[in-house]
Parts: C-alpha cells; sequence; structure tokens
C-alpha cells in the first residue's frame, strides 16, 4: 500500500476534517505522508493518510488499550503509531472515528 507524500491538498484538507470532525484539533504536522493530531480531551494520537483523493484511506493510533477495544483488521504497513489500518472510503473510516475517540476520552493513560 502505497502513502500520497506529501499530501496533496485534497487528502490533506480530508484528513483535517476527520480528525477535527472528532475530537482531534490539534494539528502536529506530517511526515512521510501521515498528518499527525491529538486532542486536549482523549488520550493518545492519531495519524492519517490516503493513497490518494479517492483512497484507501489509513489510520495510525499510538494508544494501546483502543487498539485493542477497536479489534479492527491491522494493515501489514509500515507506518506510525502501534498499528496501522487502512479503509477503501472516507465513509468507512468515518465509521470508526466516533467509538476511537470515546475510548480516547474514556480509557486511562495507554
Amino acid at each position: 500500500m502505497t502513502i500520497e507524500a506529501p499530501q496533496s491538498f485534497v487528502v490533506r484538507e480530508e484528513c483535517q476534517k476527520i480528525a477535527w470532525q472528532n475530537g482531534y484539533r490539534r494539528a502536529m504536522g506530517e511526515a512521510r505522508g501521515w498528518s499527525r493530531y491529538g486532542s486536549t480531551t482523549a488520550k493518545g494520537t492519531i495519524w492519517l493518510a490516503a493513497g490518494g483523493r479517492e483512497g484507501p484511506w489509513f489510520l495510525a493510533l499510538d494508544h494501546l488499550g483502543i487498539v485493542e477495544d477497536l479489534n479492527l483488521s491491522k494493515a501489514e504497513m509500515p507506518g506510525p503509531g502501534l498499528v496501522r489500518y487502512a479503509f477503501p472510503n472516507l465513509t468507512a473510516l468515518y465509521a470508526v472515528m466516533p467509538r476511537g475517540y470515546q475510548l480516547g476520552v474514556t480509557l486511562p493513560d495507554g
């Protein structure tokens, strides 16, 4: 799976939109095509990336408790965080984001 690096305008804007709409409003920069976001209320950091404007879309997490509770299939690919996930489109990625944020708020530090 290839990550678009650097992110195009469309990919960067979509990553920012999904992060902000799900409580991760601290933009922490981009590296190797992965945009990093933090939250003032949820523990952990997320990274978002895409293969291109049509996808696939990728999410990386660094909080072990969130990873364990989400129980999603991992994408076998290099990247940041403890684990990476692949989604065929934005709709699929948007579907898991609220649960990830909720877990980040309620679980102890990971």
